[in-house]
Parts: structure tokens; sequence; C-alpha cells
């Protein structure tokens, strides 16, 4: 065979291979991005739910806000429910600083609906609703930074 045979033979067989290769790469790499997608997408609506119930369940606990208030127990069984999607698509930092919020708001219905009513001086009232305030927007302000960050948003 002379040399102008032998291209004719090995152009095609190595292009047919790169052909292959060039495959199987394109779907490797397609596979591992719209899995990364996918996954970006479920954590996106796990934490969009569970900021929603918090931001809920926050208003209800408001006296004279909502019109009828949840007792502190429905609320938080509303809260829990969307949290354990956040516990499973959600990082180790962002579950935990959920946990802190889940016992922020829990703290500040609970404070809610026994001051209001209750024996306390109005300054002790005030002090206590005014404590669980700040903790509870400062969880929920920790919660939202490291969402924006697992999320890749800024």
């Amino acid at each position: 065979m002379n040399p102008d045979q032998w291209l004719l033979v090995l152009v095609p067989i190595v292009t047919g291979i790169f052909a292959v290769l060039g495959s199987w790469f394109g779907s490797r790499f397609g596979r591992t991005t719209e899995h990364k997608q996918w996954v970006r997408s479920e954590k996106r609506n796990a934490y969009g739910d569970f900021l929603g119930a918090v931001l809920q369940a926050q208003r209800e606990s408001e006296p004279g806000i909502s019109g009828s208030r949840r007792p502190p127990y429905e609320m938080m069984l509303g809260l829990s429910e969307k949290q354990g999607l956040v516990q499973v698509v959600g990082t180790d930092e962002i579950v935990e600083l959920c946990n802190d919020v889940v016992v922020a708001v829990g703290v500040l219905s609970f404070v809610l609906s026994e001051t209001y009513g209750s024996e306390n001086t109005k300054e002790q009232t005030t002090h206590m609703i005014v404590k669980s305030r700040e903790t509870d927007q400062e969880a929920f302000k920790q919660l939202v930074k490291a969402i924006r960050a697992d999320l890749r948003i800024d």
C-alpha cells in the first residue's frame, strides 16, 4: 500500500475515534451540568419555601395583624415541615442556621403569646419582646446570607 491509500484508511478511523470521544465527553459534561442545575433548583425551592414559612410565622405571631393568631405549636409544625426539605438539600451550615431561626421564631411566638395580658410590667414585656425580635431578625439575616452564598447569588 502506498502512503495515499494509508491516508484514505487512516483519516476515517481517526475521525471516528475523535467523534466517539467527543460525544462521550459531551454527554459526561452535560450530565454533570444538568445535575448541578437540578440540585441548585431544588435548593432554591426548599430555601424559598422555608423562608416563606418563617415570614408567615412571624406575621401570624404579631397580635392584631393577622386577625386570628394560630397557637405557637401550630406555627412550629408548619416551619418543621419546610425545615425538613432544607435538611435534605441544604449544607450543614444552612441546616444549623435554620434550626436557629426556628428556635428564634418559636421563642418570639411564645413570648408574644404569653406576655400580652400577663402580669408582667409593661417594661418587662417590652424588653422580652424587643430581645426576642432582635434575636429572630439576626438569625434570619444570617440564614439569608448563607443561602445567598450557597446559591452563589451576588
